[in-house]
């Protein structure tokens, strides 16, 4: 895959899987310590190298997985931080989960 056509992809994966991500943290009644706990110990790859690996590394045959858990990662993260106040915007998607929704679920 191209680096022109990663760097396209990785929004509409986000787009995608971020909204589910935060369905199924309501599901559960809205993040927990450990959601938090979670997204201190990955969300610094927002702004480094791993995430900069999902939108420009051209070689996705020698990846042995390593870009599938990355993006795994970093929607959680972000479905997390959607529940804070004012939400997360990233590569121009934003999300974020109002507060009386959070209590609905």
């Amino acid at each position: 895959m191209s680096e022109e056509n990663a760097s396209m992809l990785l929004p509409i994966f986000i787009e995608t899987l971020v909204p589910l991500r935060i369905h199924d943290i309501l599901k559960i009644g809205g993040i927990s310590q450990e959601h938090l706990d979670y997204a201190k110990q990955y969300g610094d790859m927002l702004a480094g190298p791993p995430c900069e690996d999902l939108m420009y590394k051209p070689d996705r045959k020698k990846d042995k997985g390593n870009s599938k858990e990355m993006l795994n990662r970093l929607t959680r993260v972000l479905a997390i931080m959607a529940f804070l106040p004012g939400g997360v915007t990233f590569l121009g998607l934003h999300f974020e989960v109002p507060a009386r929704k959070e209590q609905q679920a």
